[in-house]
C-alpha cells in the first residue's frame, strides 16, 4: 500500500506533462478582445537592365487594431480590422535617386508627387473598417468592407486608368493580406516535432505569388509556441487584372522562411518573421532582364491591455 501513492503520484505527473504538451493549436479569442497590430515589411528589389543597376528599397509599417465583434456558435470569429496609421519609406539610388518619408500621422510628410502617389494608394485602405470571418485553423473565410469599396469605385470613376488596377486594389487582394497575417494552424494536437503543410496565394514585393510552407513545432507550453517553417515561393501565372501581363513577363521563384512565436492561448502570432526570396529574370524589349527580389515581414499581433 506505501508504494500505490508514489506511483500514482509519478502517473498523475506523467499524464499532466504529456497533456500539456500535446495540445491542439487554434484561434481562441473571446467577444469585445481588442489585439493591437503592427507590420513591418521590407521589400529590397535589385534589377539591371541594359547597363544600369536598380536598386529600390520600400519599407512599410502599418498600425492597426483588431476588434472580435462576435464568436458564433460554430466556432467562427468574426472581428473588424482598422489599420489606423502607416509609415512608409522609400530609397531608390537609380535610375534616378529618389528618398521619402510618408507618415499618415503627419500630413506634412507628403512634400515630393511621388510620396503624394503613395499616399493616395495607401489612405484607400486608412481607417476602413474591414469586417472578417475567421476559423479556429486561422483561415480567413469572408472579408469585407463597404466603405473601402466605395473608395475604390470612387477612384476608378475619377480615374479610368484605375479600373485597370481595381483587380490589383480589390477587396480579394486585402483578405489575401489580412491573411497574410495569421498563421494557418494543424488540425489535431500537436507535440514538439509536429509538422504540418499549407499552400497558399499571396504577394510579396506587390507581386502576386503561391507559397508552399511547412511548419514544425520545435517547442510549446502553455504561454508560447514557437515555430519555424521553410517551403518554396513562385510568381502566381493565375493572377488576374493588371498584374496578369506581368506576371506573363516574370519567371521568379525561390523560397520563402519564418521565424513564429505564437500565443498559445489565443492562437496569434505574437512575432512573426517571414523572409520571402526570389530570384529570376523579367523579359522586356526582347531581353532577359536579371531581377532578384526579397521580402521581410515582422508581424505582431498583441492583445490590448486596459
Amino acid at each position: 500500500m506505501k508504494l500505490i501513492a508514489p506511483v500514482l503520484l509519478a502517473l498523475t505527473l506523467l499524464f499532466n506533462s504529456c497533456s500539456e504538451n500535446n495540445a491542439s493549436l487554434k484561434i481562441q479569442m473571446k467577444q469585445g478582445d481588442v489585439y493591437e497590430l503592427e507590420m513591418k515589411t521590407l521589400n529590397e528589389m535589385d534589377q539591371t537592365s541594359m547597363g544600369t543597376r536598380m536598386k529600390m528599397n520600400t519599407e512599410m509599417i502599418q498600425y492597426g487594431n483588431i476588434e472580435v465583434k462576435e464568436v458564433t456558435s460554430d466556432d467562427k470569429f468574426k472581428f473588424q480590422l482598422m489599420y489606423n496609421r502607416i509609415v512608409q519609406q522609400v530609397e531608390m539610388a537609380a535610375p534616378t535617386e529618389t528618398s521619402y518619408t510618408i507618415d499618415t500621422d503627419q500630413p506634412d510628410s507628403v512634400l515630393s508627387e511621388e510620396a503624394f502617389e503613395s499616399y493616395k494608394s495607401m489612405s484607400l485602405m486608412l481607417k476602413k473598417p474591414f469586417d472578417v470571418t475567421m476559423n479556429t485553423r486561422g483561415e480567413v473565410l469572408n472579408c469585407s468592407s463597404a466603405e473601402y469599396e466605395a473608395e475604390l469605385k470612387k477612384l476608378a470613376d475619377e480615374n479610368p486608368i484605375m479600373k485597370m488596377a481595381i483587380d490589383q486594389l480589390s477587396i480579394e487582394t486585402q483578405k489575401a493580406g489580412i491573411q497574410s497575417l495569421f498563421v494557418i494552424l494543424p488540425e489535431g494536437k500537436t507535440t514538439a516535432g509536429s509538422e504540418w503543410t499549407y499552400k497558399s496565394d499571396a504577394f510579396s514585393s506587390s507581386y502576386p505569388v503561391v507559397m508552399e510552407s511547412n511548419y514544425k513545432v520545435i517547442k510549446s507550453d502553455e504561454n508560447i509556441t514557437t515555430l519555424t517553417s521553410k517551403g518554396t515561393v513562385s510568381i502566381n501565372k493565375n493572377a488576374k487584372g493588371m498584374m496578369a501581363m506581368m506576371v506573363k513577363m516574370m519567371d521568379l521563384s525561390g523560397e520563402v522562411t519564418s521565424e513564429v512565436k505564437l500565443d498559445s492561448k489565443s492562437g496569434l502570432p505574437i512575432q512573426n518573421k517571414m523572409v520571402t526570396q526570389m530570384k529570376g529574370s523579367m523579359k522586356m524589349f526582347g531581353a532577359n532582364i536579371p531581377l532578384s527580389v526579397k521580402t521581410t515581414q515582422d508581424i505582431s499581433i498583441k492583445k490590448k491591455v486596459n
